[in-house]
């Protein structure tokens, strides 16, 4: 999916990336613990696709990110699916209280508890495509 105006011009691609290639943090599956961030990244076919996004230090996330996943429905719902290991998985938008941030998912359950130590909250969401 294509951003149009993207704040940075080479990555002007709807996509998710993982802030770490560490299986725990990258990995779908069904009790995943993965996440990957909703931002901008590189157009689908590019070699590897790349993103603008970073850590708070400033440093550039570790892990890869993908543009590929968009699936439409016929009531305008977006699904992001992502294939691991020959299967296909939907994912789960989630928005995390504290950042505001959208992170997608495959299992939240697991996902919230990975963070344990750190009690998170959040909400599940669903994108919709809305024609201009």
């Amino acid at each position: 999916m294509q951003v149009l105006n993207p704040p940075v011009p080479r990555y002007d691609y709807l996509g998710m990336t993982h802030f770490s290639d560490s299986p725990k943090y990258s990995l779908f599956g069904p009790d995943s613990t993965a996440s990957a961030s909703l931002t901008c990244t590189t157009k689908p076919n590019a070699k590897r696709h790349v993103t603008s996004m970073r850590r708070n230090a400033g440093e550039p996330v570790s892990g890869k990110s993908r543009a590929a996943i968009w699936n439409f429905l016929a009531d305008s719902t977006i699904i992001p699916i992502v294939e691991e290991s020959g299967c296909q998985y939907a994912l789960i938008p989630f928005v995390l209280d504290d950042s505001k941030m959208i992170v997608l998912v495959a299992n939240c359950e697991s996902y919230m508890a990975r963070a344990s130590s750190t009690p998170r909250t959040g909400s599940r969401v669903k994108l919709v495509f809305e024609p201009v």
